[in-house]
């Protein structure tokens, strides 16, 4: 079973509401689908594609570039778990990597940088720090952005890990 960006969110979505009920104040909407993406984890269609639709849209962001641009460390987390647990599938391979980079040629490192997100910005970096060597289309790092938007407390945890 194929997946494309949208068809994962999707799906995503659909396990969310379906499962949980409508959603209540209390539960950050980050915690609810790192639950449906758990649930979504058990199912043995992630473990081999039959087809591979690999189509990104949403100017090439990925589920973990989203993820990263949001700050959901734990969501990241969860994916790199996912990627983990099946990582003969190409569907997953290719959502959930941390070298790939979406239009502007950032990578999500480079999203959580840019936005001061700390948390997920350690989790990819310690995930893989090559990351941090991936300019965007302008030739800017991931460091540079985030001392250039006033998060350098970010770019000096990051040297030093």
């Amino acid at each position: 079973m194929g997946k494309t960006s949208a068809g994962v969110f999707v799906t995503v979505l659909f396990f969310f509401f379906s499962s949980s009920g409508v959603p209540t104040d209390q539960d950050s909407f980050e915690s609810r689908v790192v639950i449906v993406c758990e649930k979504m984890m058990s199912q043995s269609c992630w473990a081999s594609s039959t087809q591979l639709i690999h189509n990104k849209n949403s100017r090439g962001m990925t589920l973990l570039h989203l993820a990263a641009a949001q700050g959901y460390a734990g969501l990241i987390q969860t994916l790199i778990r996912w990627r983990t647990k099946h990582a003969d599938s190409i569907d997953l391979e290719l959502e959930v990597d941390p070298l790939d980079v979406d239009h502007f040629s950032c990578t999500p490192l480079m999203w959580a940088c840019a936005l001061g997100h700390t948390e997920a910005a350690l989790i990819l970096y310690q995930w893989d720090p090559r990351a941090l060597d991936i300019p965007d289309s302008l030739g800017r790092l991931p460091l540079n952005i985030a001392r250039s938007r006033g998060h350098t407390r970010l770019a000096e945890l990051l040297e030093h890990c």
